[in-house]
């Protein structure tokens, strides 16, 4: 097995050993690695998984704010890649990625921390409304479900890091191509692209999100500084 020393976490902008407790509406972000405050990842593939949670004490519905659930771009040691919650079992009916993921590398503690802490899961629990899965705890494959505004110290955040495409070179790119600009509040503007100079990105017919403030709203266009672009694709 391989553990790899990647990055480092931040809560509301200050450097934080990994599992972290946190308080309501902290504002999670990723960066480049500080000396003894790495996070452990365990190599699986081309994917990354977090030997332990990064941060407790988190509701799921913050964690899905701040788009880190299903998926959110981040950067760090110079690479951009995915960052979204584990798949997690609702049911004992069926295998989660979780699981699929024991069964490669094994349940030993001292590898994932799961005694004591329980991470979130991505999925609704289908016959009761607004609750989540969270694994670990009492065991490996232990699951209980949560509302997804409940905060416990013993449950947190989880990363799985996966490789993102290529970026296409905006300066490549024709007016008009339809584009999907992510920025540091881990939401996206969508539009299609109408102008781009050495500072900014307009695009014009934009859906510009709540919670997006690093994106400027015209009239008609969306402006964004090319320096908050933390990923963008061609959709």
């Amino acid at each position: 097995m391989e553990i790899l020393k990647m990055g480092s976490i931040y809560l509301n902008g200050i450097l934080l050993t990994p599992s972290a407790v946190c308080s309501a509406n902290s504002a999670i972000a990723f960066g480049d690695s500080v000396r003894g405050n790495e996070i452990q990842w365990v190599v699986d593939g081309n994917r990354l998984i977090a030997d332990r949670c990064v941060a407790v004490n988190m509701t799921w519905a913050e964690l899905n704010r701040q788009g880190y659930v299903f998926g959110r771009p981040i950067r760090m040691n110079g690479k951009t890649m995915l960052c979204r919650c584990p798949k997690a079992s609702t049911s004992s009916m069926w295998t989660s990625e979780w699981d699929d993921i024991l069964k490669r590398h094994g349940t030993d503690d001292a590898v994932w921390h799961w005694q004591d802490n329980a991470f979130w899961g991505q999925e609704d629990a289908e016959d009761h409304p607004g609750y989540r899965s969270a694994c670990g705890r009492t065991a490996p494959r232990h699951w209980e479900l949560y509302h997804k505004n409940d905060r416990h110290i013993y449950v947190g955040f989880r990363p799985i890091l996966e490789p993102l495409p290529p970026e296409p070179e905006l300066e490549k790119l024709s007016l008009g191509s339809k584009v999907k600009v992510y920025g540091p509040s881990g939401v996206a503007v969508i539009g299609k692209l109408a102008g781009l100079d050495d500072y900014d990105l307009t695009l014009a017919s934009a859906k510009v999100p709540s919670g997006c403030g690093w994106a400027g709203k015209t009239r008609d266009n969306a402006i964004v500084n090319r320096n908050d672009i933390v990923f963008l694709q061609k959709v």
